[in-house]
Protein backbone atom coordinates (compact mmCIF):
# COMPACT_ATOMS: atom_id res chain seq x y z
CA UNK A 1 0.00 0.00 0.00
CA UNK A 2 3.05 2.17 0.89
CA UNK A 3 4.34 1.70 -2.47
CA UNK A 4 1.31 1.89 -4.26
CA UNK A 5 0.36 5.29 -3.03
CA UNK A 6 3.14 6.87 -5.24
CA UNK A 7 0.99 6.13 -8.30
CA UNK A 8 -2.38 7.96 -6.87
CA UNK A 9 -3.27 10.63 -9.36
CA UNK A 10 -3.86 13.54 -7.40
CA UNK A 11 -1.19 14.66 -4.76
CA UNK A 12 -3.70 15.32 -2.06
CA UNK A 13 -4.52 12.00 -1.91
CA UNK A 14 -1.03 10.67 -2.42
CA UNK A 15 0.26 12.47 0.57
CA UNK A 16 -2.58 11.43 2.61
CA UNK A 17 -2.34 7.80 1.61
CA UNK A 18 1.60 8.00 2.44
CA UNK A 19 0.72 9.59 5.55
CA UNK A 20 -1.66 7.10 6.87
CA UNK A 21 0.19 4.09 5.32
CA UNK A 22 2.87 5.13 7.31
CA UNK A 23 0.79 5.53 10.65
CA UNK A 24 -0.50 2.56 10.37
CA UNK A 25 2.94 0.84 9.84
CA UNK A 26 4.32 2.33 13.30
CA UNK A 27 1.30 1.07 14.85
CA UNK A 28 1.97 -2.35 14.00
CA UNK A 29 5.59 -2.00 15.14
CA UNK A 30 4.15 -0.54 18.93
CA UNK A 31 1.64 -3.32 18.98
CA UNK A 32 4.38 -5.95 18.23
CA UNK A 33 6.69 -4.48 21.25
CA UNK A 34 3.90 -5.57 23.80
CA UNK A 35 4.27 -9.26 24.31
CA UNK A 36 4.13 -11.53 27.26
CA UNK A 37 6.46 -15.23 26.96
CA UNK A 38 5.80 -18.86 26.78
CA UNK A 39 7.75 -21.40 28.36
CA UNK A 40 8.72 -22.38 25.24
CA UNK A 41 9.94 -19.06 24.02
CA UNK A 42 12.65 -19.06 27.07
CA UNK A 43 15.12 -17.41 27.24
CA UNK A 44 15.28 -15.83 23.70
CA UNK A 45 12.14 -13.33 24.95
CA UNK A 46 11.79 -10.58 26.66
CA UNK A 47 8.46 -10.05 28.36
CA UNK A 48 7.47 -6.48 27.98
CA UNK A 49 3.45 -6.56 28.91
CA UNK A 50 4.72 -6.21 32.77
CA UNK A 51 7.40 -4.80 34.69
CA UNK A 52 9.00 -7.33 35.00
CA UNK A 53 8.53 -11.25 34.93
CA UNK A 54 8.74 -11.64 38.70
CA UNK A 55 5.25 -9.77 39.19
CA UNK A 56 2.44 -8.61 37.49
CA UNK A 57 2.95 -5.16 37.86
CA UNK A 58 2.91 -2.32 35.07
CA UNK A 59 5.55 -0.32 34.56
CA UNK A 60 5.43 3.50 35.80
CA UNK A 61 5.76 5.10 31.88
CA UNK A 62 3.05 2.78 30.88
CA UNK A 63 0.96 3.87 33.32
CA UNK A 64 1.88 7.78 32.47
CA UNK A 65 1.30 6.73 28.61
CA UNK A 66 -2.23 5.37 29.52
CA UNK A 67 -2.88 8.84 30.98
CA UNK A 68 -1.68 10.74 28.09
CA UNK A 69 -3.62 8.63 25.94
CA UNK A 70 -7.21 8.88 27.73
CA UNK A 71 -6.86 12.53 27.00
CA UNK A 72 -5.43 12.27 23.16
CA UNK A 73 -7.98 9.90 22.08
CA UNK A 74 -11.06 11.98 22.05
CA UNK A 75 -8.82 14.66 20.03
CA UNK A 76 -7.43 12.33 17.56
CA UNK A 77 -10.97 11.06 16.62
CA UNK A 78 -12.31 14.38 15.89
CA UNK A 79 -8.81 15.20 13.89
CA UNK A 80 -9.24 12.04 11.92
CA UNK A 81 -13.04 10.90 12.06
CA UNK A 82 -14.98 14.25 12.18
CA UNK A 83 -12.64 16.68 9.85
CA UNK A 84 -15.49 17.44 7.62
CA UNK A 85 -18.37 16.98 9.60
CA UNK A 86 -17.54 18.32 13.02
CA UNK A 87 -19.83 21.25 12.68
CA UNK A 88 -22.96 19.09 11.62
CA UNK A 89 -22.69 16.64 14.80
CA UNK A 90 -25.35 16.35 16.89
CA UNK A 91 -24.41 18.15 20.33
CA UNK A 92 -24.96 15.01 22.44
CA UNK A 93 -21.95 13.25 20.38
CA UNK A 94 -19.45 16.30 20.84
CA UNK A 95 -20.44 16.01 23.84
CA UNK A 96 -19.75 12.31 23.83
CA UNK A 97 -16.50 13.18 22.16
CA UNK A 98 -15.05 15.54 24.27
CA UNK A 99 -16.11 15.31 27.50
CA UNK A 100 -17.95 11.56 28.36
CA UNK A 101 -15.67 9.62 26.63
CA UNK A 102 -12.14 11.32 28.05
CA UNK A 103 -13.69 11.36 31.29
CA UNK A 104 -14.25 7.00 30.98
CA UNK A 105 -10.61 7.02 29.79
CA UNK A 106 -9.48 8.58 32.50
CA UNK A 107 -11.71 7.54 35.18
CA UNK A 108 -10.16 4.08 33.85
CA UNK A 109 -6.30 5.38 33.98
CA UNK A 110 -6.72 6.19 37.73
CA UNK A 111 -7.87 3.57 38.69
CA UNK A 112 -5.42 1.11 37.26
CA UNK A 113 -2.86 3.40 38.58
CA UNK A 114 -4.22 2.81 41.87
CA UNK A 115 -4.60 -0.71 41.28
CA UNK A 116 -0.82 -0.93 40.76
CA UNK A 117 -0.30 1.06 44.26
CA UNK A 118 -2.27 -2.00 46.35
CA UNK A 119 -0.68 -4.68 44.50
CA UNK A 120 2.58 -3.21 44.85
CA UNK A 121 4.91 -4.71 47.34
CA UNK A 122 6.43 -2.19 48.36
CA UNK A 123 5.91 -0.68 52.06
CA UNK A 124 8.79 1.56 52.48
CA UNK A 125 6.22 4.30 54.56
CA UNK A 126 4.00 3.97 57.05
CA UNK A 127 1.54 5.72 55.23
CA UNK A 128 2.02 3.36 52.41
CA UNK A 129 1.26 0.78 54.48
CA UNK A 130 -1.77 2.41 55.72
CA UNK A 131 -2.71 3.14 52.72
CA UNK A 132 -3.07 -0.48 51.00
CA UNK A 133 -4.78 -1.43 54.47
CA UNK A 134 -7.04 1.33 54.11
CA UNK A 135 -10.43 -0.12 53.23
CA UNK A 136 -11.97 3.40 52.09
CA UNK A 137 -8.89 3.60 49.51
CA UNK A 138 -10.11 0.09 47.82
CA UNK A 139 -13.81 1.35 47.97
CA UNK A 140 -12.62 4.78 46.40
CA UNK A 141 -11.07 2.73 43.79
CA UNK A 142 -13.72 0.25 42.93
CA UNK A 143 -16.32 3.64 43.12
CA UNK A 144 -14.28 5.19 39.86
CA UNK A 145 -13.99 2.00 38.06
CA UNK A 146 -18.12 2.00 38.73
CA UNK A 147 -18.41 5.59 36.89
CA UNK A 148 -16.70 4.31 33.78
CA UNK A 149 -18.75 1.37 33.23
CA UNK A 150 -21.93 4.00 34.07
CA UNK A 151 -20.85 6.06 31.56
CA UNK A 152 -20.16 3.47 29.19
CA UNK A 153 -23.79 2.26 29.89
CA UNK A 154 -25.06 5.67 29.83
CA UNK A 155 -23.53 6.23 26.35
CA UNK A 156 -25.27 3.18 24.87
CA UNK A 157 -28.21 4.05 26.17
CA UNK A 158 -28.40 7.97 24.53
CA UNK A 159 -27.08 6.16 21.14
CA UNK A 160 -29.95 3.52 21.37
CA UNK A 161 -32.09 6.92 21.47
CA UNK A 162 -30.43 8.72 18.95
CA UNK A 163 -27.69 6.74 16.84
CA UNK A 164 -27.49 9.58 14.05
CA UNK A 165 -24.80 11.35 14.03
CA UNK A 166 -25.05 13.70 11.71
CA UNK A 167 -27.42 16.57 13.37
CA UNK A 168 -28.49 18.35 9.79
CA UNK A 169 -27.86 18.38 6.50
CA UNK A 170 -26.24 21.67 5.22
CA UNK A 171 -28.62 23.92 4.76
CA UNK A 172 -26.47 25.27 1.75
CA UNK A 173 -27.30 22.15 -0.27
CA UNK A 174 -30.52 20.56 -1.52
CA UNK A 175 -28.59 17.30 -2.79
CA UNK A 176 -28.62 14.01 -1.01
CA UNK A 177 -25.00 13.44 -2.05
CA UNK A 178 -24.47 15.91 1.20
CA UNK A 179 -25.49 12.72 3.59
CA UNK A 180 -22.94 11.05 1.53
CA UNK A 181 -21.34 9.79 5.02
CA UNK A 182 -24.68 9.66 7.45
CA UNK A 183 -23.83 5.92 8.36
CA UNK A 184 -20.04 6.14 9.30
CA UNK A 185 -19.74 8.87 11.88
CA UNK A 186 -22.72 7.14 13.55
CA UNK A 187 -21.65 3.91 13.55
CA UNK A 188 -18.10 4.53 14.95
CA UNK A 189 -20.32 6.13 17.89
CA UNK A 190 -21.17 3.02 18.69
CA UNK A 191 -17.49 1.31 18.07
CA UNK A 192 -16.40 4.50 20.44
CA UNK A 193 -18.47 2.79 23.37
CA UNK A 194 -17.20 -0.86 22.99
CA UNK A 195 -13.59 0.62 22.83
CA UNK A 196 -14.29 2.44 25.82
CA UNK A 197 -15.99 -0.86 27.57
CA UNK A 198 -12.66 -2.72 26.57
CA UNK A 199 -10.29 -0.59 27.72
CA UNK A 200 -11.73 -0.27 31.43
CA UNK A 201 -11.53 -4.59 31.90
CA UNK A 202 -7.73 -4.16 30.28
CA UNK A 203 -4.57 -3.88 32.37
CA UNK A 204 -2.63 -0.60 32.02
CA UNK A 205 -0.16 -1.84 28.94
CA UNK A 206 -3.39 -3.79 27.11
CA UNK A 207 -5.44 -0.45 27.34
CA UNK A 208 -2.42 1.25 25.34
CA UNK A 209 -2.48 -1.09 22.93
CA UNK A 210 -6.23 -1.07 22.68
CA UNK A 211 -6.41 2.31 22.20
CA UNK A 212 -3.40 1.51 19.19
CA UNK A 213 -5.81 -0.72 17.65
CA UNK A 214 -8.51 2.06 17.60
CA UNK A 215 -5.94 4.43 15.94
CA UNK A 216 -5.13 1.54 13.45
CA UNK A 217 -8.76 1.14 12.47
CA UNK A 218 -9.17 4.58 12.02
CA UNK A 219 -5.51 4.91 9.38
CA UNK A 220 -7.01 1.55 7.94
CA UNK A 221 -10.32 3.48 7.04
CA UNK A 222 -8.75 6.64 5.67
CA UNK A 223 -6.52 4.55 3.54
CA UNK A 224 -9.10 2.25 2.07
CA UNK A 225 -11.19 5.31 1.51
CA UNK A 226 -8.56 7.09 -0.43
CA UNK A 227 -7.73 3.38 -2.60
CA UNK A 228 -11.82 3.25 -3.52
CA UNK A 229 -11.80 6.94 -4.27
CA UNK A 230 -8.52 6.79 -6.66
CA UNK A 231 -10.27 3.51 -8.01
CA UNK A 232 -13.71 4.21 -8.38
CA UNK A 233 -14.08 1.17 -6.54
CA UNK A 234 -17.31 1.51 -3.85
CA UNK A 235 -17.25 -2.53 -2.70
CA UNK A 236 -15.41 -3.99 -0.11
CA UNK A 237 -12.54 -6.24 -1.15
CA UNK A 238 -11.63 -9.51 0.56
CA UNK A 239 -8.25 -8.35 0.85
CA UNK A 240 -9.53 -5.58 3.70
CA UNK A 241 -11.50 -8.06 5.58
CA UNK A 242 -8.52 -10.27 5.61
CA UNK A 243 -6.22 -7.07 7.16
CA UNK A 244 -8.67 -6.13 9.88
CA UNK A 245 -8.59 -10.09 10.97
CA UNK A 246 -4.75 -10.35 11.42
CA UNK A 247 -5.15 -6.89 13.07
CA UNK A 248 -7.82 -8.64 15.50
CA UNK A 249 -5.11 -11.56 16.14
CA UNK A 250 -1.68 -9.48 16.51
CA UNK A 251 -3.42 -7.71 19.59
CA UNK A 252 -4.89 -10.52 20.93
CA UNK A 253 -0.66 -11.20 21.80
CA UNK A 254 -0.38 -7.36 22.14
CA UNK A 255 -2.58 -7.14 25.33
CA UNK A 256 -1.05 -9.73 26.94
CA UNK A 257 -2.37 -13.02 25.82
CA UNK A 258 -1.14 -16.08 24.26
CA UNK A 259 -3.14 -19.47 23.29
CA UNK A 260 -2.55 -20.80 26.88
CA UNK A 261 -4.88 -21.21 29.68
CA UNK A 262 -1.98 -19.81 32.38
CA UNK A 263 -2.22 -16.66 30.21
CA UNK A 264 -5.44 -15.77 31.00
CA UNK A 265 -5.46 -12.38 33.29
CA UNK A 266 -7.72 -14.10 35.96
CA UNK A 267 -7.72 -10.75 38.05
CA UNK A 268 -9.85 -8.63 35.99
CA UNK A 269 -12.68 -10.61 37.07
CA UNK A 270 -12.69 -8.46 40.49
CA UNK A 271 -12.62 -5.73 38.62
CA UNK A 272 -14.66 -2.71 40.24
CA UNK A 273 -15.93 -5.94 43.37
CA UNK A 274 -14.36 -7.11 46.41
CA UNK A 275 -15.27 -10.80 45.54
CA UNK A 276 -16.09 -13.43 42.81
CA UNK A 277 -19.32 -13.02 41.00
CA UNK A 278 -20.38 -15.86 39.26
CA UNK A 279 -22.05 -13.60 36.79
CA UNK A 280 -19.71 -10.35 36.27
CA UNK A 281 -16.65 -12.29 36.72
CA UNK A 282 -16.88 -14.36 33.09
CA UNK A 283 -17.68 -11.69 31.68
CA UNK A 284 -15.00 -9.58 32.60
CA UNK A 285 -12.44 -11.85 32.13
CA UNK A 286 -14.34 -12.49 28.60
CA UNK A 287 -13.93 -8.75 27.60
CA UNK A 288 -10.25 -8.88 28.50
CA UNK A 289 -9.54 -11.68 26.49
CA UNK A 290 -10.90 -11.32 23.45
CA UNK A 291 -11.07 -7.73 23.19
CA UNK A 292 -9.10 -7.54 20.05
CA UNK A 293 -11.32 -9.79 18.16
CA UNK A 294 -14.20 -7.98 19.76
CA UNK A 295 -13.16 -4.78 18.71
CA UNK A 296 -12.17 -5.34 15.20
CA UNK A 297 -15.53 -7.33 14.63
CA UNK A 298 -17.54 -4.70 15.61
CA UNK A 299 -15.65 -2.22 13.26
CA UNK A 300 -16.09 -4.42 10.35
CA UNK A 301 -19.07 -2.40 9.29
CA UNK A 302 -17.36 0.64 8.86
CA UNK A 303 -15.58 -0.77 5.68
CA UNK A 304 -19.47 -1.16 4.14
CA UNK A 305 -20.89 2.46 5.86
CA UNK A 306 -17.39 4.63 5.69
CA UNK A 307 -17.95 7.15 2.82
CA UNK A 308 -21.38 5.68 1.02
CA UNK A 309 -24.64 7.71 0.93
CA UNK A 310 -28.07 5.61 1.50
CA UNK A 311 -29.21 3.29 -1.33
CA UNK A 312 -30.30 -0.32 -1.67
CA UNK A 313 -26.77 -1.25 -2.47
CA UNK A 314 -25.85 -0.61 1.38
CA UNK A 315 -27.11 -3.93 2.97
CA UNK A 316 -25.47 -5.99 -0.29
CA UNK A 317 -22.53 -4.37 1.15
CA UNK A 318 -22.95 -4.60 4.34
CA UNK A 319 -23.93 -8.39 4.19
CA UNK A 320 -20.87 -9.00 1.35
CA UNK A 321 -17.87 -7.82 3.93
CA UNK A 322 -19.63 -9.82 7.21
CA UNK A 323 -19.38 -12.91 4.52
CA UNK A 324 -15.80 -11.83 4.10
CA UNK A 325 -15.09 -11.32 7.52
CA UNK A 326 -16.05 -14.82 8.38
CA UNK A 327 -15.47 -16.90 5.87
CA UNK A 328 -11.59 -15.83 6.21
CA UNK A 329 -12.07 -16.39 9.93
CA UNK A 330 -13.34 -19.80 9.13
CA UNK A 331 -10.63 -20.39 6.91
CA UNK A 332 -7.89 -19.93 9.48
CA UNK A 333 -10.27 -22.16 12.27
CA UNK A 334 -10.66 -25.09 9.59
CA UNK A 335 -6.92 -25.09 9.30
CA UNK A 336 -5.42 -25.11 12.81
CA UNK A 337 -8.46 -27.98 12.83
CA UNK A 338 -6.83 -29.60 10.09
CA UNK A 339 -2.98 -29.61 11.32
CA UNK A 340 -3.82 -30.14 14.94
CA UNK A 341 -4.67 -33.58 13.56
CA UNK A 342 -2.16 -33.97 11.13
CA UNK A 343 0.46 -33.43 13.96
CA UNK A 344 -1.87 -35.49 16.77
CA UNK A 345 1.70 -37.35 17.27
CA UNK A 346 4.03 -34.58 17.60
CA UNK A 347 5.79 -34.59 20.84
CA UNK A 348 4.38 -30.40 20.52
CA UNK A 349 0.96 -31.30 20.25
CA UNK A 350 -0.51 -29.89 23.51
CA UNK A 351 2.17 -27.39 23.71
CA UNK A 352 1.34 -25.63 20.40
CA UNK A 353 -1.01 -27.25 17.70
CA UNK A 354 -3.95 -27.86 20.27
CA UNK A 355 -3.93 -24.63 21.94
CA UNK A 356 -4.27 -22.73 18.67
CA UNK A 357 -6.98 -24.96 17.60
CA UNK A 358 -8.69 -24.15 20.47
CA UNK A 359 -8.02 -20.69 20.53
CA UNK A 360 -9.28 -20.56 16.87
CA UNK A 361 -12.74 -22.45 17.85
CA UNK A 362 -12.83 -20.14 20.38
CA UNK A 363 -12.49 -16.80 18.21
CA UNK A 364 -14.77 -18.20 15.70
CA UNK A 365 -17.32 -18.45 18.59
CA UNK A 366 -16.64 -14.94 19.50
CA UNK A 367 -16.87 -13.60 16.02
CA UNK A 368 -20.13 -15.22 15.12
CA UNK A 369 -21.70 -14.22 18.33
CA UNK A 370 -20.51 -10.74 18.15
CA UNK A 371 -22.03 -10.23 14.51
CA UNK A 372 -25.27 -12.01 14.62
CA UNK A 373 -26.09 -10.39 18.13
CA UNK A 374 -24.29 -7.12 18.35
CA UNK A 375 -23.09 -5.74 14.98
CA UNK A 376 -26.28 -6.63 12.89
CA UNK A 377 -28.91 -7.55 15.05
CA UNK A 378 -28.05 -3.80 17.45
CA UNK A 379 -26.08 -1.68 15.76
CA UNK A 380 -26.32 -2.17 11.93
CA UNK A 381 -30.25 -2.56 12.01
CA UNK A 382 -30.32 0.48 14.12
CA UNK A 383 -28.03 3.06 12.07
CA UNK A 384 -29.57 1.67 9.14
CA UNK A 385 -33.09 2.10 10.37
CA UNK A 386 -32.21 5.74 10.96
CA UNK A 387 -30.01 6.46 8.28
CA UNK A 388 -32.48 5.34 5.26
CA UNK A 389 -35.51 7.30 7.47
CA UNK A 390 -33.42 10.69 7.49
CA UNK A 391 -32.46 10.37 3.56
CA UNK A 392 -36.18 9.45 2.71
CA UNK A 393 -37.41 12.80 4.48
CA UNK A 394 -34.52 14.53 2.76
CA UNK A 395 -35.50 13.69 -0.92
CA UNK A 396 -38.90 13.91 -0.40
CA UNK A 397 -38.93 17.44 0.77
CA UNK A 398 -36.39 18.10 -2.53
CA UNK A 399 -39.26 16.61 -4.71
CA UNK A 400 -41.82 18.70 -3.08
CA UNK A 401 -39.74 22.11 -3.89
CA UNK A 402 -39.89 21.08 -7.57
CA UNK A 403 -42.97 20.18 -7.09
Amino acid sequence: MFIKAFSTKYKRSRMKLLIFTFISLVAIRIAAYSTICREEQMPYCVMTFYASSANSLSSPVVLLFLVAFSLLIPFIIRKIIFTKDFDRIAPIWIIWIDWALRAGLILSAIYWIMDNRITSPSEDTLYSSNLITDQGFKWAKNFLVRMAFGIVIFGNIIWWKNPLCIDNPRESSNDVEDLENIYGPSYFIFLTIVYLLLVITQKPMGGLMLSVALYQIMSLLKIFDIKRDASQEKDTSFLETIIFSLCGTLFFFSTGHQATISSIQWSVGFIGIDEANFTITPILITLNTLSSQILFTCAIPLLAFWNRSSNNLIYYSLTRTIIYYNLYNSIITTSTAIWAAWFRRHLMVWKIFAPRFMLGGINLLCIDFVIFFIVVSYACTKVIKRGVGKVSNTECEQKLEKI
